[in-house]
């Protein structure tokens, strides 16, 4: 069918190609606020994003307007955040920061460390799942190991946000 003008209120189309290009199909997710996740080394879910796909490539972007926390303490371990993206039961990102602890005293166990990252961009990457539907889940956890009271200091996380792009052919 060759249409040359047409008013359409609403179409359901299976497949479409403009001058033989895919469909850019874009799924995201920003919460603007602050969420705490305490210093237990537990994943704390921020969010979940669906896409179904076509076997192609996904790029993935995740973001933060800022993640802040401090931990003061008895530390005898180190103290970490971990950035998680699951598709489904699969681990296909994972970005860690290692902080350093400062030391109250030579050969002492106390210290704090703090991690203090305005507008974190995690770089765009491609994840090529196979067809079907597919849940992306964003956690972010945050653990003083060993800290005598970890659930004191916890991990602000502010406007986090994750951007999925894929295509339809």
């Amino acid at each position: 069918i060759k249409v040359g003008n047409a008013n359409i209120d609403t179409a359901a189309v299976d497949t479409l190609q403009i001058k033989g290009e895919a469909v850019v199909v874009p799924r995201a997710q920003y919460n603007p606020n602050t969420v705490q996740i305490p210093a237990d080394g537990q994943h704390v879910l921020l969010h979940t994003v669906s896409m179904e796909t076509v076997g192609n490539a996904i790029s993935i972007t995740i973001s933060f307007d800022y993640i802040y926390g401090y931990i003061e303490g008895f530390i005898p371990g180190g103290i970490t955040s971990n950035i998680k993206l699951i598709r489904d039961d699969t681990t296909i990102r994972e970005v860690t920061f290692n902080i350093a602890i400062n030391h109250e005293e030579t050969n002492s166990a106390y210290g704090y460390g703090y991690l203090n990252k305005d507008f974190l961009n995690i770089p765009a990457f491609l994840d090529t799942p196979p067809a079907g539907n597919h849940s992306y889940k964003l956690y972010v956890s945050w653990d003083g190991a060993g800290q005598v009271n970890p659930t004191s200091y916890p991990l602000n996380v502010s406007g986090s946000s994750i951007q999925l792009l894929g295509v339809k052919r």
